[in-house]
């Protein structure tokens, strides 16, 4: 793991990828330990090779065990440290059954499997947890702009189109209905 700490990213990924319904891919009991162990070894890797996999698990078919599954080993601190904020912060009952994190993988695995709808729905509601109120019930007051302005910040920076920025940004900021789920 020391020698290419992004074997760990791969690792993930090709259990994300290559599981099917009928043919589970699941990494050893081993394999995990290792990677709880050496997760940190992921900060000495450049922003542009961690994008690159993690863009490969959010365009998989199986997103919502992909983000789980780099939560779970330690992996997304290193990734978007901010969507570790999102976990067991609870939602408005009344608009979500589920807390913030749940709810982000439900919309991701569900939403169209575009690169641009992908990104948008992981990052959709990540400025929640900075921006959660309680005045007679949960607001979230500028939760789509802080989401909208991380999208932002974590798109490519290996290339030198403006366009994939500002279509996720703004595809984040404007999320909603309007989004068209996978049926």
């Amino acid at each position: 793991m020391r020698d290419d700490p992004l074997r760990m990213l791969r690792a993930v990924r090709f259990e994300t990828t290559l599981s099917t319904p009928e043919k589970p891919f699941a990494m050893t009991a081993e394999l995990e330990a290792a990677i709880g162990e050496n997760a940190h070894w992921l900060g000495s890797i450049s922003a542009e090779r961690i994008r690159e996999e993690f863009e490969k698990i959010l365009i998989s078919e199986n997103v919502a065990v992909g983000l789980r599954a780099l939560v779970r080993l330690g992996l997304m601190p290193y990734i978007v440290p901010e969507f570790m904020e999102t976990l067991n912060v609870e939602q408005e009952a009344e608009f979500h059954h589920k807390d913030v994190f749940e709810h982000t993988l439900i919309v991701t695995q569900n939403v169209e499997n575009t690169s641009i709808l992908r990104k948008a729905a992981f990052f959709h509601d990540i400025g929640k947890p900075r921006t959660l109120v309680y005045e007679h019930r949960c607001t979230y007051c500028g939760a789509k702009s802080t989401g909208s302005a991380r999208a932002r910040a974590s798109a490519s920076t290996a290339t030198d189109e403006p366009s994939p920025k500002r279509s996720t940004s703004t595809a984040t900021r404007t999320s909603g209905p309007r989004w068209r789920a996978r049926r």
